[in-house]
């Protein structure tokens, strides 16, 4: 029987097996593949997952799960369940696993998303593939595109390449939240250096200081303090000229490669 008491944790259960066939096909899982699960819960999606792959590392916060499974573990030899936060853990299991072909599936409860999106984006050792299931409107926001850009997505769009790859109704989950969610697929690029990242995600985020003003302006506000190439706000208009971006551009207009020429033309670095 599934642990509703789970719900203090933000945790909501995928349990309508059409939507858990969806996530495991977007996973493509090999044979040979090592998976990291987030929240494995009940162990409903672990026990999915552990039919296709060599082996899974199902990560739980909550204890109570222990005893289900202890009663598990004869039937699927080839998974580990771990008690731990999985927010906490996450670097170093990564980090060992430098020499196999792992993947990251988490159906994660809502409110860690957005420290879960730092962490990944931050892994020394990325993943091949990671799929999540979260609100449906963060989902959508990640992999918006101009003119809806927005800083998530900028951020997101920098170390993978997003996908929604499958809605899910609340009505899938049990307990139902109250919100709709979807299934992202996000394909990392695992040749970043975190202090190139780092100096990006400076850019980024001065220019969108103030989402609805003009990029120009949030760029000259923020660049005498963080930019070494900013100079007058007149070669900064310049500047943008020369990368084609219009004077009266605000940040939502821009795409991911504009905002990669942008960082490399400011802050001077070799961007892929």
């Amino acid at each position: 029987m599934v642990n509703f008491r789970a719900k203090r944790l933000g945790q909501y259960f995928l349990a309508d097996k059409k939507f858990l066939d969806k996530l495991i096909e977007a996973a493509d899982l090999k044979n040979d593949d090592v998976v990291l699960e987030i929240g494995a819960g009940t162990g409903i999606l672990t026990l999915e997952i552990a039919k296709y792959v060599s082996k899974v590392i199902a990560i739980e916060k909550d204890s109570s799960f222990l005893e289900t499974w202890n009663i598990k573990r004869e039937t699927y030899p080839n998974v580990e369940f771990i008690i731990a936060d999985a927010l906490k853990i996450l670097p170093d299991l990564c980090f060992k696993l430098h020499d196999s072909r792992f993947k990251i599936i988490g159906n994660i409860p809502y409110y860690i998303t957005g420290r879960l999106l730092r962490i990944l984006g931050e892994l020394e050792n990325k993943p091949s593939l990671i799929i999540l299931t979260m609100q449906k409107e963060v989902a959508e926001r990640i992999c918006s595109s101009p003119p809806r850009m927005n800083l998530l997505a900028a951020c997101i769009q920098f170390w993978a390449k997003p996908e929604v790859v499958a809605c899910v109704p609340r009505g899938a989950f049990r307990p139902h939240p109250e919100v709709d969610s979807a299934v992202i697929r996000l394909i990392p690029d695992n040749k970043l250096e975190a202090d190139i990242s780092e100096k990006y995600f400076k850019v980024v985020k001065a220019g969108f200081r103030q989402p609805r003003k003009l990029l120009i302006n949030n760029l000259w506000t923020r660049g005498v303090d963080i930019f070494k190439n900013v100079g007058s706000k007149i070669k900064l208009t310049g500047t943008l000229r020369g990368l084609g971006i219009k004077e009266n551009a605000r940040p939502q207009d821009l795409g991911i490669e504009e905002w990669k020429n942008l960082a490399r033309k400011i802050m001077g670095v070799q961007l892929p």
